[in-house]
């Protein structure tokens, strides 16, 4: 808050005496980058639009290239399609610039790794690797190495993935340097977090990023590794669970929801449909007091983050499909959704809200059976 201040207020004079000024292009970018930390994506679109637009009016076609692929990144993470997002930044990328062509491969790298693609990420990867040894770019050869940790981890290739965990792990903590600022991708940087939680590789360095930097996103991983039946290891997820605030709200899950319910919300946070920080937020929101009410927390995770009927849900959570139904009412008044426009479109306006409110994370179907946890409620 204190830095969108200071770039937003206190140097609006400077940016109205020189509106077309290399202080304004940085100012612009600036706030980007403040935004993305945020995970404010539509604000960080448009300060990117701000950035172009003073580049092109000071004919400084050199941030032109770095501005679109800041751009391919935010829409990426704002929900655009892999595809698209790659076209796009195909057609704006200057082949000849060494500087914008190793950022342009790592993001093109990441876009493979999103699709699976993992041999063509490796090969990217690899290549940018060696480019940036070279230029002494460290903190990039960090990040690099992060991805492809995490391309290894997903061929199987553990011995590679844990030697790339321990090199750029083992550097980040020795300069106590807590993430990386460029082509941060939250759910792949929690993956290689959480493997090495699993194999004690810098694990307090692990931990450190996953409270600072990722929060909810490592919540479902987190979870899963607390059942891990290495006391060591479970233990330690169970702390930074802890740390995190689950403490707060597994104990009261255990103590006053049904079962039906308790085992639906779960799988809400472990699968990363609901997001933890906010439940809090979210149960003043939906419920009818002070005490928060399961059943329609239960409801909106169902509602809000798949693909559920309401017969579906109701035989989910073992309700009646009219309790569901007075839910979804309520869900749906609390959201500011009227009845304009049918069934379908009011669900997907409240999913939406939802996402745009980062109660939800990401919404999957909720069609697999509960993730195996010994994670006390107690």
């Amino acid at each position: 808050d204190t830095g969108l201040r200071i770039v937003r207020e206190e140097t609006a004079p400077l940016v109205e005496l020189l509106p077309n000024s290399k202080p304004a292009l940085y100012l612009a970018m600036a706030e980007t980058a403040l935004l993305c930390h945020r995970m404010e994506w539509p604000g960080a679109l448009a300060a990117l639009d701000r950035a172009e637009a003073v580049a092109s009016a000071s004919s400084d076609d050199g941030f032109l290239p770095w501005i679109a692929m800041e751009r391919g990144w935010v829409k990426l993470m704002a929900g655009a399609p892999v595809g698209a997002v790659r076209r796009e930044l195909i057609d704006s990328i200057d082949p000849q610039n060494q500087a914008t062509w190793r950022r342009f491969t790592t993001e093109m790298a990441i876009l493979d790794i999103l699709e699976g693609r993992m041999s063509d990420a490796e090969r990217r990867l690899k290549s940018t690797l060696d480019q940036y040894r070279l230029a002494e770019e460290l903190l990039a050869d960090f990040s690099v190495r992060v991805y492809l940790a995490f391309v290894f981890l997903r061929k199987g290739a553990m011995a590679a993935c844990w030697r790339e965990i321990d090199q750029a792990f083992g550097w980040a903590e020795a300069m106590a340097i807590d993430g990386f600022p460029h082509l941060w991708h939250p759910g792949i940087v929690a993956e290689v977090c959480l493997e090495a939680l699993r194999r004690s590789i810098h694990p307090q360095w692990a931990e450190i990023v996953i409270v600072r930097r990722l929060g909810d996103v490592a919540v479902p991983g987190l979870m899963r590794l607390a059942s891990d039946p290495r006391e060591a290891v479970s233990q330690r997820a169970r702390s930074v669970l802890d740390a995190l605030d689950t403490n707060r709200w597994l104990p009261l899950l255990g103590r006053h929801a049904e079962p039906a319910i308790r085992d639906a919300l779960i799988r809400h946070l472990a699968l990363g449909n609901l997001s933890l920080s906010k439940l809090g937020e979210l149960a003043a929101r939906l419920g009818d007091s002070d005490r928060p009410n399961w059943q329609r927390l239960a409801v909106f995770g169902h509602y809000a983050a798949t693909d559920y009927s309401r017969r579906e849900i109701a035989e989910d959570l073992v309700l009646s499909e009219s309790a569901v139904k007075k839910h979804i009412a309520t869900i749906r008044h609390t959201f500011g959704v009227d009845g304009a426009g049918g069934r379908d479109t009011g669900r997907f306006q409240v999913q939406e809200a939802a996402r745009t409110e980062r109660f939800v994370l990401q919404g999957v179907a909720l069609r697999s059976p509960a993730p195996s946890t010994r994670l006390s409620l107690s």
